[in-house]
């Protein structure tokens, strides 16, 4: 995964990628940025635990939930990784 800032979406292979690790976290069809569809998506459902899954996974004792939501709004935003 690439997420610089200035690397296009479509180049990060992050946008409707399948997690590498097998890791869904019990959601059905889990990209990792499903354009559209954060509830579908790993990145913001990662960041929003504090768990073997949680992403970052060392360094952050709590969520950052303005974070989470506006990493959720902007991926409710896209429509497709162009």
């Amino acid at each position: 995964m690439d997420l610089r800032y200035d690397t296009p979406l479509a180049n990060t292979n992050a946008c409707n990628a399948e997690s590498l690790t097998g890791g869904s976290l019990g959601i059905a069809n889990a990209r990792l940025i499903a354009p559209g569809e954060a509830s579908r998506s790993l990145v913001p459902q990662r960041m929003n635990r504090r768990d073997a899954y949680a992403m970052p996974p060392i360094g952050s004792l709590q969520v950052d939930n303005a974070g989470v939501s506006l990493i959720g709004a902007w991926i409710n935003s896209l429509a497709s990784c162009n």
